[in-house]
């Protein structure tokens, strides 16, 4: 993982409303911002969210898009209505979301967020767009980003032409490992893991082939905190790998 000291934003502490119906998603935020700078409340839907924005001081939101009662999208609207209304500086709103495609992202924005962020999200991908927008928001210049140690991999003479395919599948994988997570099947997360264990090493990436043990075990303890630290740990390995 990359220093979180270096990917944190300066200044003094950052209040934070994350909106997420999901605990394995919320698990994860809570576990990249947890202690100093951050303060973080969280929101089970839009509604909740909205009642929250209107009674508290945020100086950043994490909206989820897809929630029961309220929606992301409905919840950002109101959130900006309300601000307009009662002469309010307008507070960062990134939008998180498992839709890559662009007309989501076009409907976020228009909405009223001012970025939109693709899970699953890293630590350092996250922390940065915190430190960035809440540093223009106060006026700050934002703080350079540190740049995630890469993490070289030379794989083993004669399956260099297999190596993006393998990568391609790992990022499949981890996207159904974050909906297994999400509905509990630890059946199929330990599938994966054992999958991901027993290929990683061949195609040299040894990291995986850990990750993939850990989530193993953790799926034959049906742990879900341990699965989701492993999770997030592919998520930050897979950002910065680099075939060398």
């Amino acid at each position: 993982m990359p220093d979180a000291a270096k990917s944190e934003p300066s200044g003094g502490p950052i209040r934070v409303l994350a909106v997420e119906d999901a605990p394995m998603n919320l698990f994860l935020i809570k576990s990249y911002l947890k202690g100093p700078p951050y303060i973080l409340e969280t929101a089970s839907n839009g509604a909740v969210a909205v009642e929250k924005f209107r009674r508290g001081e945020f100086d950043i939101v994490l909206m989820d898009m897809q929630m029961p009662v309220m929606d992301g999208l409905a919840a950002t609207e109101t959130i900006r209505a309300w601000e307009r209304e009662h002469g309010k500086r307008p507070t960062p709103i990134l939008a998180l979301t498992a839709h890559a495609f662009v007309e989501q992202h076009r409907q976020s924005l228009a909405a009223g967020c001012n970025a939109h962020l693709v899970k699953p999200v890293s630590k350092s991908v996250l922390l940065e767009a915190i430190g960035t927008f809440t540093a223009q928001a106060q006026g700050r210049t934002p703080a350079a980003p540190s740049r995630p140690k890469k993490i070289r991999v030379q794989v083993p003479a004669g399956i260099e032409e297999s190596v993006p395919l393998f990568l391609e599948m790992a990022r499949e994988d981890l996207q159904n490992l974050e909906e297994a997570l999400r509905n509990a099947d630890f059946g199929r997360i330990r599938f994966i893991g054992h999958d991901l264990k027993g290929s990683g090493g061949g195609y040299g990436f040894d990291g995986v082939s850990t990750i993939g043990k850990l989530l193993e075990e953790a799926a034959k303890r049906s742990d879900p905190d341990e699965a989701g630290r492993q999770i997030a740990a592919l998520t930050d390995y897979l950002d910065r790998v680099e075939v060398v």
